[in-house]
């Protein structure tokens, strides 16, 4: 399944590269209490087609078996869209004033057109004050790990990365490195809460 995981760090920076990411296969491999790792993945496009490859490792149909047993849940049944963006060099008054306008608490971060970060309201506005300066452009503000994944990506899998890093959303790409939306914990509460519901109705 290709889900990538980056290092904390600046998306313009040049300590870290937010392109920066590790592949990973296996969530076993992550311990929620080390660091992840990384190697030298700039190419967004080296996110392959997965599709088939899901339906091969789980065995996923639409069998009318439930969800919440079924072995593969594909990211693309649950997640938000769309996702909006800001490019770094965007202050954080800027970004603030974009989630206001589309509601929403999350944006991601792109430099020159990449996915370089993702930029939580809390933290844009601790920074903001932090800083005293609205004018601080995002390039210059430390951002958490992210992770990005496909629309094919198991949601089960995505689930406890997202635990064992505590993180509270992804970045839904597709096999072009194109932003496709996000996925975020209240997703799947929303999407396990309908199952819920049309169980009881049954």
């Amino acid at each position: 399944m290709s889900i990538f995981v980056s290092e904390p760090g600046r998306p313009g920076g040049l300590a870290v590269r937010p392109t920066q990411a590790r592949k990973v296969t296996d969530v076993t491999q992550v311990a929620s209490s080390s660091a992840v790792k990384t190697s030298d993945n700039t190419k967004l496009g080296s996110h392959q087609p997965v599709h088939r490859r899901a339906l091969e490792e789980y065995g996923a149909s639409d069998d009318g078996q439930s969800p919440l047993t079924r072995d593969y849940l594909p990211v693309r049944r649950l997640f938000s869209s769309p996702c909006y963006s800001v490019e770094a060099i965007a202050t954080l008054e800027q970004a603030l004033s974009v989630m206001d306008e589309h509601k929403v608490r999350q944006l991601a971060i792109t430099n020159n057109g990449q996915i370089a970060g993702l930029l939580e309201k809390a933290q844009a506005l601790e920074s903001m004050y932090r800083s005293k300066n609205g004018k601080l452009q995002v390039v210059n503000v430390e951002l958490p790990a992210y992770i990005t994944v496909t629309p094919e990506t198991d949601a089960h899998h995505l689930a406890r990365l997202m635990l064992s890093h505590e993180l509270t959303s992804a970045l839904v790409i597709d096999q072009s490195g194109t932003l496709q939306g996000i996925v975020t914990n209240t997703d799947y509460l929303r999407f396990f809460a309908g199952l819920a519901k049309d169980d009881a109705m049954v």
